[in-house]
This record gives structure tokens, C-alpha cells and sequence, in this order.
């Protein structure tokens, strides 16, 4: 592998990774969407890993009060896509894994 490089399952390894209390380890990761528009997070982390997703939600039911409902389950390693939570704007976006480009500096090899 070439000096600079990192392979798409390392990358995806590294994104799981934990420190030792147990907090998510921050990483840099760069993609372009299916549109073309280059997506940089300097500061992020696997949405799952942040405790801000989880199994329900409230929702509005006919105005009738507050009802909780199941979130579809994402199905990531079907759909090949992540969820980034950028920690510095709070915003959670979608990536194709196979569009990363770069992580931590690194150029993504597929």
C-alpha cells in the first residue's frame, strides 16, 4: 500500500474505534456525493457511537398528543453508507462509503 494510503476497510475499522473511557475517537474524513460536491468533516464520528440516534422518536400523531414510533433500522453494511455526526456544527450527513476519499490525511483505496 502506498505511503499516505489507507484501504476502505481500515478506514471503516478505524471509524468504530473507542478511547479508554469509552468515548468515539474523532476523525477527519473527506467524500464527494453522487452529485459531485466534495463533503469535508474535520472533526466527526460515527452517529451510532454518539448516543444522539435512538430506536424511537416522538412524533405528532393527527394533533393528538405525542406518540412514539420506530425508526426504520439503516441497514448500513446492505446499503454500504455511514452516518457522520460533525461534532463542531452538530450536523449528522450520509455517506457512500465507496465515495470516501480521504481519512485522517489519508488517501482511501478501495
Amino acid at each position: 500500500m502506498a505511503k499516505g494510503a489507507i484501504s476502505l476497510k481500515a478506514a471503516l475499522k478505524e471509524m468504530e474505534r473507542y478511547d479508554d473511557e469509552g468515548k468515539a475517537v474523532p476523525f477527519q474524513i473527506r467524500w464527494v456525493t453522487l452529485k459531485g460536491e466534495v463533503i469535508e468533516c474535520k472533526k466527526g464520528i460515527l452517529a451510532k457511537n454518539s448516543g444522539k440516534l435512538n430506536s424511537f422518536v416522538k412524533i405528532e400523531k393527527g394533533g393528538q398528543g405525542i406518540a412514539n414510533k420506530s425508526i426504520k433500522a439503516p441497514n448500513h453494511s446492505i446499503n454500504r453508507t455511514r452516518n457522520i455526526l460533525f461534532l463542531e456544527s452538530g450536523e449528522i450527513r450520509k455517506v457512500k462509503i465507496h465515495l470516501i476519499t480521504s481519512f485522517n490525511g489519508k488517501t482511501v483505496l478501495l
